[in-house]
Formats: structure tokens, sequence, C-alpha cells
């Protein structure tokens, strides 16, 4: 029902529609369902669900989170390895002359490295130069976030656009930039990026590679960037066209099922040294990058529902099960994700701590974040503030789900009993705009073990763990449940 010319619709999206064309979205008042009326950055079933699952460790501190969410991410880029001292004056005379035309300021990322360097050392904040009415000495670092008004950071696309042309700069944004820094990738590792597209964090392995290497030299090492559309993995080549990549192999599979490569035609198996598994997500940490004020009907803030983190869980598990599968003992293997869901973080890695294969590795002390959860709830997948049911444990919800209709939710979505995995949860991280500025992520380091457990029967307990949810799922095949695989 339309509050400014009374119109009745019998769909709120034709209803949503109407509002659009007609203009009365500025006039109609709050909604008293999900998404405010008005297109305007607000959704109380968002707010309520995460407000419960306590994802930032305080009522209050989550109110800082929800308020921040609202606001326009600030505009970040990176520098590429292969900048050479011809392209920093050009860069540095592009930023000169946005430096005179607004009032803009360049500051270092929160996560950033030093040029030519090793890459996981870090430049002193306080040595870098973030006077408005001088030019940043760019080579000091190599990640970069421009802030000040909406309206003068607009005015700095054009110039970022230039410098992008000649494969001076990547736009990513900050905390896109932690899971590459996390991996610790050497110049003659074999590192696989499972999910790449579009390619920034494939861009700074990189860059990585190529610092690490000898001056004069190029990495021995291979990295491999994997997407499962063909389209989106072609699209990705040719935004890294412009970097030195004598090291890059890109490949389309699927992340769940990679194959094991091999040296050479009928050769030895390769175990990777690194593995990044950046997986698919719900993506509802990326609330800020919706610069619309009223919101289109692609806007994350119409668009979110606990059901599309439940019906990726099952394909995150198989994404990081692949993933270590293909690691050696050893190795390392950095899970992330741009989700604040447990269904979507913890509990993902809760299920492959259970295969025993793997430790996790507790992120630096000095990154600020909200530590891992030890325990969640489970949504029902017609979770809305008017309607907040949540489950502690899977005979709740089977419990609850009796003579309605048969519970779709899936034990590995809940937390886990074994006390070895739930003490390591909080060894994971999750990033929200309250400790940078920058939108929401999760992030966990993974080890393989060196001793390989099995299950009894000679296999690896990973492999069992594969199996038996494998089984599950073709039990449940064709039911059409809120948790079917994307």
């Amino acid at each position: 029902h339309c509050q400014v010319c009374g119109e009745d619709f019998v769909s709120r999206n034709k209803m949503f529609v109407h509002l659009e064309e007609s203009g009365h979205h500025a006039q109609h008042g709050p909604s008293d369902g999900t998404i405010t009326k008005g297109f305007q950055r607000e959704n109380c079933s968002l707010h309520a669900y995460y407000k419960l699952q306590g994802v930032a460790g305080s009522d209050e501190a989550w109110e800082l989170c929800y308020a921040r969410f609202k606001e326009d991410l600030p505009v970040c880029f990176r520098l590429t390895q292969q900048t050479n001292s011809s392209l920093l004056s050009k860069a540095e005379a592009i930023t000169e002359a946005l430096l005179r035309r607004s009032a803009l300021s360049f500051e270092p990322a929160l996560y950033h490295f030093s040029n030519g360097a090793d890459p996981r050392s870090h430049c002193d904040p306080g040595s870098v130069d973030r006077s408005e009415q001088n030019t940043p000495d760019l080579s000091c670092c190599s990640l970069w976030v421009v802030s000040g008004s909406s309206a003068a950071s607009g005015a700095v696309g054009g110039g970022l656009e230039a410098a992008h042309a000649i494969g001076l700069l990547e736009r990513q944004e900050q905390n896109s930039a932690l899971p590459p820094l996390l991996l610790d990738v050497r110049q003659h590792h074999l590192v696989l990026d499972m999910c790449a597209a579009p390619g920034s964090k494939t861009g700074q392995l990189l860059d990585m590679m190529l610092a690490d290497a000898a001056p004069g030299s190029l990495p021995s090492g291979l990295l491999v960037a994997n997407d499962t559309s063909r389209e989106r993995a072609m699209q990705m080549a040719k935004r890294i066209r412009k970097q030195v990549r004598h090291c890059l192999l890109i490949t389309f599979s699927d992340a769940r099922v990679y194959p094991t490569l091999r040296k050479g035609r009928g050769g030895f198996k390769m175990r990777l040294d690194r593995v990044l598994c950046d997986a698919p997500c719900s993506g509802d940490g990326t609330l800020r990058k919706d610069k619309s004020q009223r919101g289109g009907r692609a806007s994350p803030w119409r668009l979110w529902s606990v059901k599309t983190a439940l019906g990726l869980h099952a394909t995150q598990v198989k994404c990081l099960r692949r993933g270590l599968q293909l690691l050696r003992p050893g190795g390392r293997l950095v899970y992330s994700t741009c989700s604040l869901n447990p269904i979507e973080d913890e509990a993902v890695v809760a299920t492959v701590l259970g295969d025993g294969v793997a430790r996790l590795v507790p992120l630096p002390d000095d990154l600020a974040r909200a530590p891992g959860l030890k325990t969640w709830r489970v949504p029902d997948p017609e979770f809305t503030a008017e309607n907040p049911l949540l489950f502690a444990s899977v005979e709740d919800a089977e419990a609850a789900y009796v003579g309605r209709r048969k519970c779709r939710l899936k034990r590995s979505m809940f937390p886990p009993c074994s006390a070895e995995v739930i003490d390591q949860l909080p060894r994971c991280g999750r990033i929200l705009p309250i400790h940078g500025d920058g939108g929401g992520f999760f992030v966990a380091v993974f080890e393989r073990k060196l001793a390989q457990p099995t299950d009894g029967t000679g296999r690896p307990s990973f492999e069992a763990g594969q199996a038996a949810q494998d089984a599950g799922e073709q039990q449940e095949e064709g039911d059409g449940d809120a948790t079917q695989e994307v």
C-alpha cells in the first residue's frame, strides 16, 4: 500500500517499482517490514539478526557498526609492485593536481607493505606526510586511502582511472588486501587462488611474489588463479594484463572439485605451498559499497536474507575442504569471506577443523578485530525482525518443525561439540567498520598438520567427512530446501 497515493499492490516488489517510478519514495513513511520504504540504508531484520548473534561483542559496539555501515566507503587504491620511477612521478603529479582541486588527504591504509622490499614489512605511518598541502610520498607504501568529503572523493575518480589505465594502480578495498598478506607468500611457492575473480587479490599476490624475488629476476614459483566462470576468468586476465605475469596460470574450474596439479603429463602430484580460499558468500559485509541513497533493485540493503547464507554453507565447506586436500603438510591456507554471518564463517571453519587435518594459526596481535565466536544460533530460513526464530542445536530445530515441515538446517551449521575445535575458534577474526574505515570481513588462517589422521579405514579423515556430507546431500536432493547448493 502506497502511503502517498493510496494505491494497493499484490506484492512488495511491485510497490517498490511504483515508488521508484513515481518518485513517492521520498515522501513514504517508515516500513513495518524488513526494508525501510523510501530505499534508505536500513534493514530491520539484518540489524536484529546480528545483534542477537553478538558478532561485535556487545550491543553498543554493534550499534556503532550498524551506523558506520550506512556511510560510504572511502576510495582506496594499491600501487602495483612493478611501478618504476617514471610511473611514480606520474602518480605524484596526479595526486598533487587532485589535492589542489579538492579537500582530500591521502593516508596509508590499515594494511600495506613497502614497495620493492619485503612485502610483510610495514612502513611507519608517522613517516608519511598526510598534509593536504603536500603530495604524499607514494613510494613508501603500497595501499592508500583517499579521505575527504563525498563530493571531493568523486573528483578523485578521473585521476585514478587515468593511473589505472597505465598500470600504475589497482582499486582495492583495504580489507580485501588482508588475506594475501596473511598468506605469507614467497617467490618460490606454488600458490592457488581458488575463487580469484575479479582479481584484486591475485594481482596483489603477483606483486608479493615479484617483491620477494631477487632484484632483476622473476619468481621461480607459480600462481594459479581459478574461477568457476570462464567469463569471469577472462575478465580477470584482462584486469591484470599490465602486470608482470610470468608466473601466472589462469584456470576456470569448480573450486569444490578442483583437480590435482601434476608435474607434466602423467607426472607426480604437486602439493600446494599456499592456498587462498576467498569463498563465495552472501556479501553483507559490503553494505557500504551501496552508493545509492534510494537503493536499486540489486541493493544489498534490500536483498539481504538469511536464506543466502544458509544456501551457501555447504558450498563453502566443500571449497575449504578441497583447498586443504591440495595443500602440502605444513602449508598455509587463508579462508576469508566478506560476510558477517557465523553460518558462513565460524560454522564452516569448525566443520573442517573437526576433520583433524589442520589447525588454526593465531592472527597478528596488532590486528584490530573481533575474535571468532565460540557459540552462535542458526536462524530459521524465514527469519525476520518480527519473527526472530533462532535455534541453539539441530535437535531444537527438528523439534520446532515437527508436524509443520521438514527441518532444512544442516548439523554442520551449528556450534561444534569438540572442546579442541571450540578453543581454536577465537583465533579467527571478524573485522568490522569500528576497527578501521572499511567494511565487514572475516578471515581465518589454517596450517596443514604434518601427521594425517585417518578414520580407521585408511582414508584421511577429511575424505571421510566429505563422503558423509555428500551422502547427506544426496539424500536431501530434490527437496528444494533453503540449503540447496549454489
